[in-house]
């Protein structure tokens, strides 16, 4: 098996974790709800002008501040974005636990001395 079909194999077996099917079907309610999307789309809005006013070494105004703020608890309240919250952290934990057996195995093969070919 070349270096490529086995990633690919990964990415079939990722897929198939409960971790990764709960990760998208949060992802989707969150984006199937029309408040909810709004509201991130509200404060995706205020953090690129946050941004922008920062990189042009401008104050953050008061207005901004709350309203920033005001929306952050909103969406922090709501229920399915706390799911995707805490989805989207069983399935980090996932890859990092993945990325560090593919380094592991980068050690391990490093040190081999014998050569395989695949």
């Amino acid at each position: 098996m070349d270096i490529e079909t086995a990633a690919k194999d990964l990415g079939k077996m990722i897929a198939q974790t409960p971790e990764y099917k709960y990760y998208t079907a949060a992802a989707r309610d969150v984006d199937e709800d029309k408040e909810t999307s709004e509201l991130m789309r509200k404060l995706k809005e205020i953090e690129a002008k946050v941004i922008k006013a920062q990189e042009e070494g401008q104050e953050i105004d008061e207005k901004t501040r709350s309203e920033y703020t005001e929306i952050m608890q909103e969406v922090q309240g709501k229920t399915m974005v706390q799911a995707l919250i805490a989805s989207q952290e069983n399935y980090m934990k996932l890859m990092n636990k993945v990325n560090n057996q593919i380094s592991q195995g980068i050690q391990e093969g490093a040190q081999s001395r014998i050569i395989t070919n695949f």
